[in-house]
């Protein structure tokens, strides 16, 4: 189901969140009985791609190497980002 424009980065990262503590359950194998369906393997590998697009993106903007980011940097770029737009909605 799709995100309302309001809304869309609020319901995302909570989603994203779960996931997030899915996959770190997987790696220290806690509570995983079963492996990823096909289906679930394949959103979860699009998933990390497009995470890393995400961080990618941002951090262009940031002008800054990848590896010189910081948690606080990769915000303001945000910030930086949603500063630039005209202010007009959807």
């Amino acid at each position: 189901m799709s995100n309302m424009s309001y809304c869309r980065f609020q319901n995302t990262a909570a989603d994203l969140a779960d996931c997030s503590h899915a996959l770190q359950e997987m790696i220290e194998r806690r509570g995983t009985k079963s492996k990823l369906g096909r289906e679930e393997l394949r959103a979860a590998r699009n998933l990390v791609l497009l995470c890393y697009d995400i961080v990618v993106m941002v951090t262009e903007h940031a002008d800054e190497p990848i590896e010189d980011l910081t948690e606080e940097s990769l915000e303001d770029a945000v910030i930086d980002i949603n500063e630039a737009c005209t202010g007009e909605e959807e």
